[in-house]
């Protein structure tokens, strides 16, 4: 299962939520993380090694997005189970994520970490 870290209305905190990702975010996850890793496939060697790796990979998650397609429900708090939890840090090279909270109060907040897909802090 894939978590992002949320806010949760009913829970009134940060918590970890499920994220249901579909076949196009999940490539355009590997790309990215790949261009972390290599930097931009700029040469023939390094665009086929991000091809394989990308189907490689799209291979290992088929099963997870092919259920993710059927899932009828939207995401739940994995604390209380509430539905909709409000996601932070949707984008992984982000370092912060700047919202609006009525729970938190008026003003923007603040959410700042990098996490992977399960859910670990990186920074």
């Amino acid at each position: 299962m894939r978590v992002r870290p949320a806010l949760c209305h009913q829970c009134r905190t940060f918590v970890f939520a499920e994220a249901v990702a579909n076949e196009v975010e999940l490539a355009a996850e590997i790309r990215d993380i790949f261009a972390r890793q290599f930097g931009d496939p700029t040469t023939a060697f390094l665009k086929e090694a991000l091809a394989r790796r990308v189907k490689q990979q799209m291979d290992e998650y088929r099963f997870a997005v092919s259920i993710a397609a059927q899932r009828k429900s939207p995401p739940r708090c994995l604390k209380c189970g509430a539905v909709h939890p409000q996601p932070i840090g949707d984008a992984p090279t982000k370092e912060c994520d700047y919202f609006a909270s009525p729970i938190l109060g008026d003003g923007v907040n603040e959410f700042c970490g990098v996490f992977t897909p399960e859910g670990l802090r990186i920074r």
